[in-house]
């Protein structure tokens, strides 16, 4: 997938995916930022604008399910981990 490793990628891809279906944000948008961001938190914790906002809006419109919630939690307590601000007040909403 082109702009694999790329904050501006996964930027546009939150963008692209508040405009879908909670249905393809859960199922495809969710792998597709987690494929984007591919481990590398520290490269992208505090450079992305709408992913966390993303993050934060797919967490208060509904229950994930299982797949979902876990990709999730893998996205949010990862970018938490390098030290992403948004990400770190997702997890304190979380507990």
């Amino acid at each position: 997938m082109a702009g694999c490793g790329e904050a501006k990628a996964a930027d546009a891809l939150a963008r692209f995916a508040r405009t879908t279906h909670s249905t393809w944000q859960h199922a495809t948008g969710l792998p597709w930022l987690e494929h984007v961001i591919d481990g590398r938190y520290d490269d992208f914790a505090n450079h992305c604008w709408y992913v966390t906002r993303w993050l934060t809006d797919l967490r208060e419109t509904g229950p994930l399910d299982a797949a979902a919630l876990s990709g999730w939690l893998r996205l949010v307590d990862g970018l938490a981990a390098a030290g992403d601000r948004g990400a770190v007040e997702l997890q304190r909403i979380d507990e």
